[in-house]
């Protein structure tokens, strides 16, 4: 696409300019007799009994806001810098805290050893621990997956599935999830300080076998702010 300037004042592209730049008038004029023709046949709901539909509602009160809105766009607001920095440090500070109460829990429910390595912001690490057993199969057939498996069931090596296979293909996981990452106090180029240390660690978690309320696009159990607000909802 040429540059506005050169669309204005290029005689290569000026003829087609100008015939797309009415066409996209005269495509916006007819937009605008359709909309009012709806809007017109659109009864409204509210306080004010002078307003008989919703195009009447939008000449008394929706154009007059519109034309506020660009002149706040045009000239911009005033913003108190301090305000936003202190807002900006309260919620970093928020964050925190409630990633300590959240790893907090997880101590409590996987264990001190495991805990330490546990990622509130990974999505895989979170289904797995909020959500694992489950069966995508029985997901999307909306049935219930409540206690697919018995908490009884031995906890060793070979009740493990590794993470690395959960994606949108698996239809079945089970309640003990098996992470390998990167260990967070190893230190590049530091032969002598790792020499106790392994690169790579294996993190453990069972999952909690809450109920699934949405899936994600890929059919998996959903993390997203929307489901977990469901969650906490559910339980608190």
């Amino acid at each position: 696409m040429p540059e506005p300037i050169d669309l204005h004042t290029n005689e290569e592209y000026q003829e087609n300019w100008v015939k797309y730049s009415c066409l996209d008038a005269e495509s916006t004029f007819w937009l605008r007799e359709v909309l009012i023709h709806h809007l017109e046949n659109r009864k409204s709901f509210g306080q004010d009994n002078s307003i008989n539909n919703m195009y009447e509602l939008y000449l008394k009160y929706w154009r007059d806001f519109g034309k506020t809105l660009v002149e706040m766009e045009r000239v911009g607001f005033k913003i108190n810098t301090n305000v936003l920095n202190n807002a900006k440090s309260q919620s970093v500070y928020d964050l925190e805290e409630l990633n300590n109460k959240m790893k907090e829990y997880v101590a409590y429910e996987l264990g001190l050893d495991n805990s330490k390595y546990f990622n509130p912001t990974s999505v895989k690490q979170l289904q797995s621990f909020l959500y694992a057993p489950w069966s995508k199969s029985k997901l999307e057939n909306k049935e219930s997956i409540t206690k697919l498996e018995n908490d009884n069931i031995k906890h060793d090596e070979s009740n493990y599935i590794d993470s690395t296979k959960i994606n949108s293909n698996i239809d079945y996981v089970n309640r003990y999830v098996k992470f390998k990452l990167m260990n967070p106090e190893w230190i590049p180029n530091s032969k002598e300080l790792n020499k106790d240390k392994s690169r790579m660690i294996n993190f453990n978690i069972k999952g909690l076998n809450l109920p699934v309320f949405d899936l994600s696009l890929s059919g998996l159990p959903s993390v997203d702010a929307t489901s977990l607000k469901k969650i906490q909802t559910q339980f608190i």
